[in-house]
């Protein structure tokens, strides 16, 4: 803490010089210069927007591939089956004088519909299950296989159960099911979904860079803000204005900036 404190005096030491008035070409670069962190942190915010809204666009588009190739295997399916009933429906017309052929059509196409909802939702799971990447992701969900099957045992177990248990344990099944199944799933038949889960890690891992460069602009606009303020009068700086503006830049909210911290923390 001494080290930090002998620090910030060296600093302002450097700037203000006791009994200097600032030249107008000092004042005139100290305005320019607040004005360039000014732009610079819009600059990175908007960056950041449009770099978050390029990675889902990306995403969005895999969810979308994801989609399309599981329902173009699912025409492909139903054209077979309709192809081999074709062959032994010698009538469209079945005893109660209703087309059979035009029947097998509207299911088809409910089928389709219900897969198109089934397979979004079943994207849309995988990303939101925790993990950094697919590969982690994949590890986690196994895991999660096993700690539900031995709560489930559990509840099992017990003779007499409570409605709020017997619904517990019927969710559980279901969240079982799904596990079980989609921890059996080929890399291949997952290929859409693994681009999107390491997209969605690189998506989070340069935000959270953008996020920190966003607080240090915000630390060089609170110090800087002080020290243009003493420029910007024709008036001798005092040891009580350092003083000051030491102050103001040590109470600085730093705690989100693990470089800094890590920095000052080891001056202490």
């Amino acid at each position: 803490m001494k080290n930090k404190k002998i620090l910030w005096h060296i600093l302002f030491a450097s700037i203000f010089i006791s009994g200097c008035v600032s030249s107008p070409e000092i004042k005139d670069a100290s305005t320019k210069h607040s004005m360039n962190l000014v732009n610079l942190e819009q600059a990175v915010k908007s960056y950041r927007k449009k770099f978050n809204s390029h990675f889902k666009n990306i995403i969005a588009i895999q969810r979308d591939a994801y989609i399309a190739n599981k329902i173009r295997l699912e025409i492909n399916t139903i054209e077979k089956e309709q192809s081999a009933s074709l062959k032994v429906i010698k009538s469209s017309l079945n005893s109660k004088g209703e087309d059979v052929a035009a029947q097998s059509f509207i299911k088809a196409g409910l089928r389709i519909q219900e897969q198109l909802i089934y397979y979004g939702d079943n994207f849309d799971k995988w990303l939101k299950f925790p993990g950094d990447g697919f590969d982690d992701m994949k590890s986690q969900l196994k895991n999660r296989v096993d700690t539900i099957a031995s709560e489930m045992s559990v509840l099992e177990a017990e003779a007499l159960q409570s409605e709020e248990q017997k619904i517990k344990l019927r969710d559980l099944n279901g969240e079982h099911i799904w596990l079980e199944r989609e921890s059996k799933r080929s890399k291949d038949d997952l290929t859409y979904i693994i681009v999107a889960c390491n997209l969605e890690l690189q998506q989070q891992n340069i935000d959270r860079q953008l996020k920190l460069l966003e607080q240090q602009i915000i630390i060089m606009k609170i110090f800087h803000s002080t020290v243009d303020g003493f420029l910007s009068i024709d008036a001798t700086i005092d040891a009580g204005k350092i003083a000051e503006a030491a102050v103001a830049g040590s109470q600085a909210d730093i705690s989100g900036l693990v470089e800094i911290r890590t920095a000052l923390e080891s001056q202490k």
